[in-house]
């Protein structure tokens, strides 16, 4: 990203290739307000990285289960059960900016159940990892240069 660049917009893509439940929900974007470790582990064993407990998968808990973010919603889309395809998530031009101003306060995102409570949906989503790049998560960073 250019030096000094004005974000205009930007939007996050990701594919969904399974789901459980049936129906649609909205999935919300969260900011998240604490730094994490990604991990290795895929399946069971002893945690090396962020679990629902703890951002490092050992020492202190996050303050709230499941990871500590931004009560504000940034972004919203509907999923819908069996339609396996790519939901795309318009991220306000402020949330982006703020990432190229400061990166050190970039912790990533959380997408979460607009309603954890009644939802009867689940979406999975491919990641990085995925082995076929066609279907890696996606940012398009829309920018103007002063």
């Amino acid at each position: 990203m250019p030096a000094g660049a004005i974000i205009q917009g930007a939007v996050m893509e990701l594919y969904m290739y399974d789901n459980s439940g049936s129906g649609q929900i909205d999935v919300n974007i969260n900011k998240l307000t604490r730094s994490w470790l990604e991990g290795t582990m895929n399946g069971s064993g002893n945690p090396d990285g962020a679990t629902w407990l703890r951002p490092d998968g050992t020492g202190p808990g996050w303050s709230t289960d499941g990871g500590d973010y931004d009560p504000t919603v940034e972004a919203t889309t509907t999923i819908t059960s069996g339609d396996f395809s790519w939901y795309s998530w318009n991220l306000p031009s402020t949330l982006a900016q703020g990432w190229l101003d400061d990166p050190s306060s970039y912790y990533g995102i959380l997408l979460k159940a607009s309603d954890e409570a009644s939802s009867s949906l689940d979406g999975i989503f491919y990641s990085t990892e995925y082995a076929d790049t066609n279907y890696s998560p996606k940012i398009t960073i829309y920018y103007t240069i002063p």
